[in-house]
């Protein structure tokens, strides 16, 4: 009888980790990227966190805003105080979902759309993009590159430095997501 229980209990566990749908990150890299004449303005911080359901499709992403280290420390200090206004707006959000399903029976790199809400510098904007994914049953690594418009999040930029920092920013996320913990 001890033996049935055991191997039942041992079938159960490996189901519920065979069948794992939620993934979660503490640790995704979200990256910007200007593009202009006089020069170009980067980004990067790898305190996002996030999540994805495999089961209902839903995406969340969060990173704080004055996570983001720049090569420039003045360029730091510009983008937290003057441009995002992190003491205002502390994080950056998406919150949405895949369109289409991952296929968890393969482990191949898929290309999916998903679509949601971004919000950024307190303005919310609905956007539909694509990402990279590949599914694995203790692993989902996922990448997205998108563009967003400065205007678009009410991010004024000073006519004098208009050449400075372009009016579309290129946006990437790559993620390791682990399955999530009860």
């Amino acid at each position: 009888m001890k033996a049935i229980t055991l191997t039942i209990v041992i079938g159960l566990i490996g189901f519920s980790l065979c069948g794992q749908t939620k993934f979660t990150t503490h640790d995704a890299t979200i990256s910007f990227f200007s593009d202009a004449p006089v020069e170009d303005i980067q980004a990067e911080s790898k305190k996002g966190r996030g999540g994805i359901d495999l089961l209902s499709g839903q995406v969340l992403f969060v990173v704080p805003i004055n996570s983001f280290v720049f090569d420039k420390s003045l360029m730091q200090k510009h983008f937290n105080e003057s441009y995002i206004e992190s003491h205002l707006y502390p994080v950056a959000r998406f919150e949405g979902r895949f369109t289409q399903p991952v296929d968890t029976a393969t482990r191949s790199l898929q290309t999916l759309p998903f679509s949601g809400r971004l919000t950024i510098h307190g303005v919310t904007k609905m956007i539909n993009e694509r990402a990279t994914v590949r599914y694995d049953t203790d692993k989902i690594t996922a990448k997205s590159i998108f563009m967003v418009k400065t205007a678009d999040f009410n991010i004024k930029i000073p006519r004098i430095l208009i050449k400075n920092i372009a009016e579309e920013i290129r946006i990437e996320i790559n993620a390791d997501l682990i399955p999530a913990t009860p």
